[in-house]
Formats: structure tokens, C-alpha cells, sequence
């Protein structure tokens, strides 16, 4: 029962690789897109809103359930951490949009998977990946792949008689619906890619404008050669621009700008003293404990570390009593870092600098007793004892690809470069010793072959280590000063007036925007601020929160503004808007001046009338992002690759500035008749555009997403 285990653990989380190309998309384009009661959404009590279908929570739920059995089967846990849970959510979520998305199109056009197709992939002709690398489906006999062996599995699961084998068929047919989903996907996508298709003519167009190079001398009019302060701009110019300009206002999803400010919780000097007190009563039964490690485990921060290590490994303090005191000797307490510790030297060795050994790694065979691979592994020992061939043993038996064609030979490595139960043997064993070791890999028949010549003295020491953090005192204290600070400023309606009292009270106001309904993490408070964030998305603008505990902090907040999905009204870009209509005055200026010097026919004579340098540029094509010295100027670029050799632009608006171009020399690539490469360079480039059709679908279905409110 296994084997499935294994498959999925090859696969990935294979539920979910019908969504992997929309979770690229999501990366590669904008990731969510909510919708909130309060910014407009009603009572809907939805998860989601996909293409106008409602999705309840309980759905969503199961799914998420789906991702979580998964991921405890991939990593052979029982229960989740808070990091996995928000995967199997953000999973299922993915899962979800893309069922929703992607299979109202699939189904729009016909597309289906048969029978005939799942047995291919898994008996036939086209194998799915994760069928043909299960090792348990390789006839050893053959070394290749035995359709038998995946009929006869089959069978066992087929009428299941225990809950094992009960859930084997259930992973096995989610296993199928898996691959049938990942199929259909290939073959939407394979439709979009084979219509992205380059002619011969387009080949030629490309290769010829990214082929032809300009050596050009350019004039530069920068906007900052006139001040802000001498541009006046007026409501009507405001609203131009941005009737004009609305795209650069677009956001997907909502988002929401605070004010906060912080409020760190230190250890005291009681802290500290506590900390040496618990440190100082281990010191006597640290040196009389016949457990040490044992000992370590139960009373310090950091777990028993158990290795030889060389001098020059701990702080000098440490360092020097450690190589010069006794085995029992038990130094300290003494601080370091953040952190009180005591140290027990617990052996001194001269050890070698590194070895050679040869080993053979025998594995248990799935759902086989390790007591079978252990037997064996013996076996082969008394055979290599008694003048066994280590070449041949090796190559016939050991599953170490790494070793095994060269008898199991490992040269030199150093200590604990190796897993700790085969490092422990090679550099504490005499050349020539034989034994058997286990490790997380299996049964190793492990020989010393050779040590370096000399030795080195490493010491191991126990350390038991206390962090010297803050007590409940010490929060309390903190988060009662965190407090009085929300309560006297609740009634703070500005981000002036709460910046005012942060000021007052000693403390620095600090922003944080574009803060989306999903996140947990805030810039500059953390990563565990999913609490802030909820209260964020249920306040109102000029709110002020309680106090936060994130972490070693308390937090206090105050709500600057929650602007929903769509385009951000001007009053909330109204900076943006200002410094925007400036420059677009400044150009008109700036393009009047360029467009009377234009009656000088060469751009020297330009320059002298503006009073600016004319600058060279070299090497530049249709296929350059930026213009030597001055940055990215697209406009500037485009315009260069539409003049003739000698001729002079018009005045061009840029990002920088208002631009004249002379071309002063235009090469031509050299002829070519055949555009086959070039032809594939670009279908090469547009493979991906599929991801391009997910992200307008994925606006097209007006997705609104209301997770934040349930987690």
C-alpha cells in the first residue's frame, strides 16, 4: 500500500497540477481580485464570487481538507503546522479558480479525456512520469517497465478488505482524477500555443529592425530644469490626466495604508537575573547526570549536539577552557549573546583530519519488515569478512548510485560531511574495520579503508542554554504602556494627528501600504499580523486600534485609508496626480521650445540654440530597452528606429525629458534567406502566452474573493 505513497510523493502534489500554470500566472500577473461588505459587497456570506457562481464555505472547506490530507501523506506527518495549513489553502484556492476558469472553457470546447487515454498513461504508450519512475513498477529482471506489476497492485486495492487498503483506492482514483485534469489542461493550453503561430514575414521584420544599428547624437531637455514651484496645475488639469491616464490607477484587489507604531518588548534586568538563577541550579546535577545528552535535551534551548570538533570552534573564552579543563569539568554559567549557558566537556580525541571508507547501502523494499534488509545487510558482512569481492557486491547489491559502480568507494571527506551514525563509525574506527550501520538511507556494510596521516584534538562539549527572554511581567508592563497610548489617541482622525502623538509620546509613526485582505505579513511589524490585518479590513479610515501583540512587540495602528478593487478615486492619488499634470505642462513648455529650435536643420545647431550638449549613443536597435546614459526611454527608442540615416525627429516626450534625435549612421544586418531560426526563437518566446489567455479569463470572470473574512 505504499506504492501510492510513493507516487504521489514523485508527483508532487498532483491534485493541483491542473491549477500550476494559473498559479504561475498569478505570479507572473496580479494574484487575487476582492471584494469586501463594507467597500460594497452587501450581506453576501460567499467564500468567492467565479464567473457569478457563488462558492460557500463548506466547499471550499472540503477542498481545503483534500490539500491537507495530501500534504500529510507527502510529508508522512499527522498534523499540520500553521505554515502548512495556509498552503493547503492557498492550494485549494488555486485548485478552485482554476476548476472554475479553466473548466468552463474546456467544457465550452468539447475537450475530454477517455478511458482509452487514463489506461494509456498508465499501462500504454504515453506514461504518465509518476507510473513509469515507481520503482515498484520496474521488473528487476528487465529493468524496465512492467505494465503486470501495475495490474496485479490493481487488484489488491480493488475490493479493499481494511481501512489500508480502503484508502489506497481512494488515493488511487484521486490519483486518476489528477491526471485526467492535468491531460485536459495540456490540451487547452497546446490549442492556445499552436495559434500563436510566426510567419516567415514576421521572422524577417523582426530580424531586420532588431539587426539594424543606430549611431545617433541626441539633445536632452530634462524636466527639472524647471521647478516645481513655477507649474501651476488646477482641478481640470488633475481630471484630465486621470480621465486620460486611468489604466496607471487600476488595482486588482483591495488594499488598505496605515500608520503604526511599535512597541518592543526587552528583557528586564529581573529577566536576565532569572535566566543565570535557572542556568546556576543545573550546574551540580550537570556534573553528577550519567545521561548527558538526555540531561542536555530536557533543559536547554538547543538540542545535544554530538560532535568532536576542532579548536577555534567557540568563543575564545570557551574555546581555551574547553581544550584545557578535564573531561567532567562543567564551565560556567557565562553569557553569550542573548543567551546564558554552561558547557561540560564530555570527551577530548585526537581524530583524523578526514577518511576514506567504502560502504554498500542496502534499503528495505516498500511495505518489506527492515528486519529482512537488516538480515541481509549481515549476510553480505560475513561474505566481504571472509575475503568477499567488494566490486562486484557493491555493483549487484548496493543502492547508492553514487558509490556503487566504484566498489562503494568514497575518497577522502571530512567529519560530518557524512549522516552522523556513518560519520561516527569511519572517523572512530582503525583502518580496516568492518560493521554495519544504520542510517535514515538504510543498512550500510561500512569499511574503513584509510585515515589522514596525523591527527587534530577535538573535544565535544554539552552545552545547556537558556535565551535570556522577556517574562509575563515584562509584557504585561509593555503592553499596558501599548494600551494607554491606544486609549488616549482613539480619538485620532488624521494620520497627522497620530503621527503628532507618536512624536510626542517618544515614539516613531512609520507607514505601511498596499496592504491586501489576505496577507499576513505587514512591512516593517512581521509576519504573524493576520489579526491586524482582519481588524484593519472591519475598521473605518481615521480608526486606531488596540494594542497587538506581534511577536516581541505590541502594535498600534491607525487606519489611513481602504480603497477597493477598481480605479483609486483621485482624492487617494491626488500627489501622484499633482507631480503627474506638472510634468505633462512642463513637456508642452518643453516641446515648444525643442519644436522652434527645430528650425535649425542639424542637431549641433539644436543644441546651440537650446543651449544643451548634444550627446552621442551608439549601437542602439528596436530590440533596446534603454538609452545609454539615460535610463529606460521607450518612446525615445521607438522614434529612433523610424528615422533614415541623417534625419532629424521631432520633438519626442520622454520619461526624463523632451528629446531631439539626429540618426547619423543606420547599418543594416547583413541579407539572410532563410528565417527558419528566427521563426523558432519566437514561437520559443511566446510558449508561455497561454498564461497571458489564464489572466483574461481570470479578469473576464470578475473574481471576487472574500477570504480574508473567514481566515
Amino acid at each position: 500500500m505504499a506504492i501510492i505513497g510513493s507516487i504521489r510523493n514523485r508527483m508532487g502534489v498532483l491534485i493541483v497540477v491542473f491549477v500550476g500554470f494559473a498559479l504561475l500566472a498569478f505570479i507572473l500577473g496580479d494574484f487575487l481580485t476582492t471584494n469586501r461588505s463594507f467597500l460594497g459587497g452587501g450581506n453576501d456570506n460567499s467564500l468567492a464570487v467565479i464567473s457569478g457562481e457563488k462558492i460557500n464555505p463548506q466547499e471550499f472547506d472540503g477542498k481545503v481538507k483534500e490539500m491537507e490530507d495530501l500534504i500529510k501523506i507527502q510529508q508522512n506527518v499527522e498534523n499540520l503546522t500553521n505554515d502548512q495549513q495556509d498552503q493547503a489553502r492557498n492550494q485549494a484556492w488555486q485548485q478552485m479558480l482554476s476548476d472554475k476558469i479553466y473548466g468552463k472553457q474546456i467544457e465550452k470546447l468539447g475537450l475530454t479525456i477517455t478511458d482509452e487515454e487514463v489506461n494509456d498513461m498508465v499501462f500504454g504508450k504515453f506514461l504518465h512520469p509518476s507510473i513509469s519512475g515507481e520503482k515498484s513498477f520496474i521488473n528487476p529482471a528487465t529493468g524496465k517497465f512492467d505494465p503486470i506489476r501495475v495490474t496485479q497492485y490493481l487488484k489488491q486495492i480493488e475490493n479493499p478488505t481494511t481501512p489500508e487498503i480502503a484508502k489506497a483506492k481512494t488515493q488511487w482514483v484521486n490519483f486518476e482524477d489528477g491526471i485526467r485534469k492535468e491531460r485536459l489542461l495540456s490540451k487547452y493550453n497546446d490549442l492556445i500555443q499552436k495559434g500563436i503561430y510566426v510567419t516567415t514575414a514576421e521572422a524577417k521584420a523582426d530580424y531586420e529592425n532588431k539587426g539594424t544599428n543606430y549611431n545617433i547624437k541626441f539633445v536632452n531637455l530634462n524636466y527639472n530644469t524647471i521647478s516645481d514651484s513655477s507649474v501651476t496645475v488646477d482641478e481640470s488639469d488633475l481630471k484630465n490626466y486621470y480621465e486620460s491616464h486611468k489604466w496607471e490607477f487600476k488595482q486588482p484587489e483591495n488594499s488598505a495604508a496605515i500608520n503604526f507604531v511599535t512597541f518592543d518588548v526587552l528583557p528586564s534586568a529581573d529577566d536576565r537575573s532569572t535566566t543565570y538563577k535557572y542556568i546556576s541550579e543545573l550546574v551540580e546535577p550537570f556534573k553528577t547526570t550519567n545521561n548527558d545528552s538526555n540531561f542536555i535535551n530536557i533543559n536547554s534551548d538547543v538540542k545535544f549536539n554530538d560532535t568532536y570538533v576542532t579548536k577555534g570552534s567557540f568563543s575564545p573564552m570557551l574555546d581555551s577552557l574547553a581544550f584545557s579543563s578535564p573531561v567532567g569539568t562543567v564551565i560556567g554559567p557565562f553569557e553569550e549573546g542573548s543567551s546564558v549557558k554552561i558547557a561540560k566537556v564530555l570527551g577530548l580525541k585526537s581524530l583524523p583530519d578526514s577518511v576514506r571508507a567504502r560502504h554498500i547501502l542496502i534499503t528495505p523494499e516498500q511495505g518489506q519488515d527492515p528486519k529482512i534488509a537488516k538480515a541481509k545487510a549481515d549476510s553480505i558482512m560475513e561474505v566481504l569478512k571472509k575475503g568477499g569481492d567488494w566490486m562486484m557486491l557493491a555493483q549487484q547489491f548496493s543502492k547508492d548510485p553514487g558509490s556503487a559502480s566504484k566498489g562503494g568507494v568514497y575518497e577522502w571527506f571530512p567529519e560530518n560531511q557524512m549522516v552522523k551514525p556513518f560519520n561516527d563509525f569511519c572517523f572512530q574506527n582503525k583502518p580496516n574495520e568492518i560493521g554495519v550501520v544504520e542510517t535514515n538511507f538504510g543498512y550500510h556494510i561500512i569499511q574503513v579503508l584509510t585515515h589522514s596521516p596525523g591527527s587534530k584534538l577535538k573535544v565535544k562539549l554539552g552545552v545547556i542554554e537558556r535565551k535570556i527572554e522577556p517574562g509575563n511581567a515584562t509584557f504585561e508592563a509593555v503592553y499596558q504602556k501599548a494600551n494607554q497610548f491606544s486609549g488616549k489617541n482613539s480619538s485620532a482622525s488624521t494620520a497627522e494627528t497620530f503621527d503628532k502623538a507618536a512624536k510626542e509620546a517618544g515614539l516613531t509613526s512609520r507607514p505601511a501600504d498596499n496592504i491586501k485582505e489576505i496577507d499576513k505579513q505587514i512591512g516593517g511589524i512581521g509576519n504573524n499580523c493576520r489579526e491586524i490585518v482582519k481588524w484593519v479590513y472591519g475598521a473605518k479610515p481615521g480608526e486606531v486600534s488596540r494594542a497587538f501583540r506581534v511577536d516581541y512587540k505590541f502594535v498600534v495602528a491607525l487606519v489611513k485609508n481602504i480603497t477597493a478593487a477598481g480605479y483609486k478615486p483621485m482624492e487617494d492619488v491626488k500627489d501622484q496626480l499633482t507631480a503627474s499634470a506638472k510634468r505633462e505642462k512642463k513637456a508642452q513648455t518643453l516641446i515648444e521650445k525643442a519644436n522652434a529650435a527645430l528650425a535649425n536643420k542639424t542637431i549641433d545647431a539644436v543644441a546651440a540654440k537650446l543651449a544643451v550638449p548634444a550627446a552621442p549613443a551608439q549601437g542602439i536597435n528596436f530590440g533596446a530597452t534603454y538609452l545609454p546614459g539615460l535610463g529606460v526611454e521607450p518612446a525615445v527608442i521607438g522614434n529612433i528606429v523610424t528615422l533614415k540615416q541623417g534625419e532629424l525627429s521631432k520633438a519626442i516626450k520622454g520619461q526624463q525629458g523632451v528629446f531631439v534625435i539626429a540618426a547619423e549612421t543606420v547599418t543594416k544586418p547583413a541579407e539572410m534567406k532563410d528565417f527558419t531560426a528566427n521563426k523558432q526563437n519566437m514561437m520559443a518566446q511566446n510558449q508561455n502566452r497561454y498564461y497571458e489567455a489564464f489572466n483574461a479569463l481570470k479578469e473576464k470572470a470578475q473574481v471576487k474573493d472574500n477570504r480574508g473574512r473567514f481566515y
